[in-house]
């Protein structure tokens, strides 16, 4: 297996500063997305950044933690595909929040976690 294999994001150490894209792809009537089926783990102030080379619609919703709102989120066309790049909000209050994201392309739905580390 080559070192630049995108599986083998899953495997590396992952900084919560730096975490990887999450690259989201469709195909025979079913999405997913890696590295960690989109699950994603962050610092406060981390980019995150979504991209797929098919065209999606991405909203963020809080589900726990104390209560602090995501800015709205843009895809935008970037090259041959799309792309949605976001700062996690910062908090310093516990417990800290934690959302779920839903993707979409086309009828098609996604919707992993993102949890912020302080």
């Amino acid at each position: 297996m080559r070192d630049d294999d995108k599986y083998t994001q899953t495997f590396r150490p992952v900084s919560l500063r730096d975490p990887p894209p999450v690259s989201i792809e469709s195909g025979d009537g079913s999405i997913w997305a890696h590295p960690n089926s989109g699950h994603v783990r962050a610092a406060a102030g981390a980019t995150l950044e979504f991209q797929s080379a098919s065209s999606f619609s991405i909203e963020m919703r809080q589900i726990g933690g104390t209560k602090q709102d995501w800015p709205a989120l843009q895809v935008k066309p970037v090259g041959a595909g799309f792309v949605c790049r976001t700062i996690v909000p910062d908090c310093t209050a516990d417990p800290a929040p934690y959302y779920k994201y839903t993707i979409k392309i086309g009828d098609l739905t996604l919707d992993p976690i993102v949890i912020v580390d302080k």
